[in-house]
This record gives structure tokens, sequence and C-alpha cells, in this order.
């Protein structure tokens, strides 16, 4: 029986399939437990077959981190720029804390066509607010950073395992702040709790948007939260 073929059954093996089955593996079983033999298993081949259709391990998280952005369903346009862009914005996060296993190589690597496609949309959003090109192009990369860097904090898995609160990162306490950074004691000890995350990515958001209209220069009224 040829290897990459498998059962008379079984769909061919392709790039494509490798990547979706190595995704299924990176969220069930965490990033650090991926292997290309544990892949042929799941795939039902000898691991080499999948060398033919990505040249290495590398090219296969490429492929997955494809895949991942393929997920992201860009909102339809309603014209209202900011909720546009709040809907786009909250469209990549949920994708983002579903792969969180991945979220290590999603940070790293290159978006491929169907990332730069979302990137293409936010950029679409700005100009039809009436941003220049290259002004639109440098808020929704900025966007896209803060996006990929909340979800590491909240939900990417560290890797040396989880945390003790958790696969996310832990925000400070009023009582965990060493002596000395009065600041912080005092933010911390002025809110009646700590932020959630859905809180502290709203509030981020909002502030990229602020930002977005500080750019347009008041030729577009903002919205509003």
């Amino acid at each position: 029986m040829d290897a990459d073929r498998g059962s008379a059954t079984a769909p061919r093996l392709s790039r494509e399939r490798a990547a979706v089955a190595a995704l299924a593996l990176i969220d069930r079983d965490g990033l650090d437990a991926f292997s290309m033999r544990g892949l042929g298993r799941e795939l039902g081949v000898d691991p080499m077959a999948v060398y033919h259709h990505v040249p290495s391990r590398q090219a296969l998280f490429d492929a997955v981190v494809e895949v991942v952005w393929r997920g992201v369903e860009p909102p339809a346009a309603t014209g209202r720029w900011e909720h546009d862009l709040r809907e786009l914005a909250h469209a990549v996060r949920a994708v983002l804390r579903r792969h969180a296993a991945a979220l290590p190589i999603i940070a790293t690597r290159s978006s491929g066509p169907a990332g730069l496609r979302i990137l293409d949309h936010g950029i679409a959003v700005c100009r039809r607010a009436g941003m220049p090109a290259w002004e639109a192009f440098t808020l929704v990369s900025a966007a896209s950073s803060f996006l990929i860097g909340h979800a590491l904090a909240e939900v990417g898995v560290p890797p040396d395992g989880p945390t003790q609160s958790g696969s996310g990162g832990q925000e400070p306490t009023p009582g965990s702040v060493p002596g000395g950074l009065v600041d912080l004691a005092d933010a911390l000890g002025a809110g009646p709790d700590l932020p959630a995350w859905d809180e502290l990515f709203a509030a981020g958001l909002e502030t990229l948007l602020l930002g977005a209209r500080a750019r347009l220069d008041g030729g577009v009224a903002g919205e509003g939260a």
C-alpha cells in the first residue's frame, strides 16, 4: 500500500489535510507534544509521507497558521468604520482564543494569504473612512499586534507549562506589588476590582480607535463606544 494514499476509502494526503490535522493535534495536546510521528499516526500514514507535501516542520507550521487565519470571517461592511473595526477585532480574537495552544507559532510566523486578506479588509475599512493608505496600514498592523499579544497574555500556554493561575498570564494584585512601586499600587487600589480580560481587551481596542479618530483629523465623527 502506498504510504501516501492510506486505505482505499481514506482522503488522499495533501498539504491542506496535513495542516488541518496538525492544528487539531496542537489544539488537543499542545504545541510541545506535537511531533511529525504523531501527525503521521493521526493521518494513518508513514510520517515520512507528510514530507511529500510539506518540506519541513516549519513549512507545516506555516500551513497551520494559514488554516487558523482562514477561520476568521471578516464581517460585512456597514459603512460605520468604528463598528466595522470592532467587529473585525472581535472576530480575530475569537479565532485566536479557539487556537490558544497554537498562539506561539501564530505570533511568530508569516500570516500567509489568509492573514493578508484580513489585513486588507481592515485597511479598506479605514480608507473608506478617509484615512490615507499608509496610515491605515500602520493602524491595522498595530491592532494586529495588540490582538495577538492580548491573546498570548490571556490564554497562551507558556513554554514550561501553565502557570498556577491557569494557562494565561497572571495580572498583579494590590498585595503582590513590591514596595516602592507607588503608582502601580495606587492604580490597583483605585478600582473596585481588577479588570477582567474582556474589559482589558475592550479598553485596549477603544484606545486604538481613539488613535484612529485622531488620525482622521476630525474628518469623521466618533461613533462612541
